[in-house]
C-alpha cells in the first residue's frame, strides 16, 4: 500500500525506508530523506543550499540599523532572486530542519523587501536566524568536503 504519494518498497535497502519517491525513484526514509542518492547529486544539492543561504544571509545583513528606512536596490534584488528560490528542488536531498530554516529566512526576506519598497522601517534584525544560516552554510561545506573525499 502506498503512503501518501510514495510507491511501496518491497525490498528496502535500509530499515527506515518507507517507500519510493515516484518523481526521483529514490527510496524515502521515515524522516523524508532520500536514501541512495549519488554522491555527485548530493554535492550539487549542497552547493545549492550554500548559494541560497549565502544570498539570504547577505540580504538580511544589509541594513543600516533596526527600524531605519532603507531603499530597495538592484543588488538587493539579485540577492533576493537567488535566495527566494523554490525549495521543492531540495526536498528529500537536504535535512528538513535546513529546509525550515531557509523557509524562515525567505519569509523574513520577503517582509524586509516589502518594507523597503514601501519606505517603512525594517523589523528588528534576527541575529539568531543569521547565525543559523551561517551554521547551515558551514554544514553544507562540511558535507561537500566529506563527500568529495569519498570520490
Amino acid at each position: 500500500m502506498a503512503i501518501g504519494n510514495l510507491l511501496p518498497c518491497s525490498t528496502p535497502a535500509h530499515d527506515e525506508v518507507i517507500g519510493i519517491d515516484p518523481t526521483t525513484g529514490f527510496q524515502v526514509t521515515v524522516d523524508g530523506a532520500f536514501h541512495g542518492v549519488p554522491t555527485a547529486t548530493h554535492i550539487m544539492k549542497s552547493l545549492r543550499v550554500i548559494d541560497i543561504a549565502t544570498a539570504l544571509y547577505r540580504l538580511l545583513r544589509s541594513r543600516p540599523s533596526d527600524s531605519t528606512r532603507s531603499a530597495w536596490s538592484p543588488n538587493l534584488q539579485r540577492l533576493f532572486d537567488v535566495g527566494t528560490t523554490d525549495l521543492r528542488e531540495l526536498r528529500g536531498f537536504i535535512h528538513h530542519d535546513t529546509t525550515r530554516q531557509l523557509r524562515d529566512a525567505i519569509d523574513l526576506a520577503r517582509t524586509e523587501r516589502s518594507a523597503r519598497i514601501a519606505g517603512r522601517g525594517l523589523p528588528t534584525r534576527n541575529n539568531a536566524l543569521l547565525a543559523t544560516l551561517r551554521h547551515e552554510i558551514d554544514l553544507a561545506k562540511r558535507d561537500i568536503a566529506g563527500l568529495t573525499a569519498q570520490l
